[in-house]
């Protein structure tokens, strides 16, 4: 039995394909270990989400980390992809005031009172937000400040 050359180049991409599945392609992917604090007028904040979402620039490999204040305004970040550790890479950073969670709501799910804000709306906005880190390989500490 002879094999067409159409055949053949099906037979090479199916077992390049599975190559590249078994092996897998490209460096393996950086990752960091990254924790901090967050204040706002040099006052820690608790329950706070801190969202560090990839640079435009970082591709599709690298996926978003995050982490909530306890009550010393203290975070540990982890991957959105369920691995150890943060992609080495740039990133935005967005924080969102876990309170309104916690605040009194009607039978209905309305919150009948919003909590005071406790930092400027520009820092849960990712197009406003001046906050920018780099997260390297090995651990770090990050230091988030806020303002009113």
């Amino acid at each position: 039995m002879e094999i067409s050359p159409s055949g053949r180049s099906v037979g090479r991409a199916l077992l390049a394909a599975l190559l590249i599945a078994v092996t897998g392609c490209g460096k393996p992917v950086q990752r960091g270990q990254a924790e901090g604090i967050v204040r706002c007028g040099g006052q820690p904040l608790a329950d706070v989400r801190v969202t560090f979402v990839p640079s435009e620039d970082q591709g599709r490999a690298v996926v978003r980390a995050e982490g909530t204040t306890d009550g010393q305004g203290s975070f540990e970040l982890y991957s959105e992809d369920n691995q150890s550790g943060v992609i080495v890479g740039h990133y935005k950073v967005i924080v969102e005031d876990m309170a309104v969670y916690s605040a009194p709501r009607a039978p209905d799910g309305t919150v009948l009172k919003r909590p005071s804000a406790r930092f400027a709306p520009k820092f849960r906005d990712l197009r406003q937000t001046p906050l920018h880190e780099e997260i390297h390989a090995g651990t770090q500490k990050v230091e988030i400040e806020l303002s009113k």
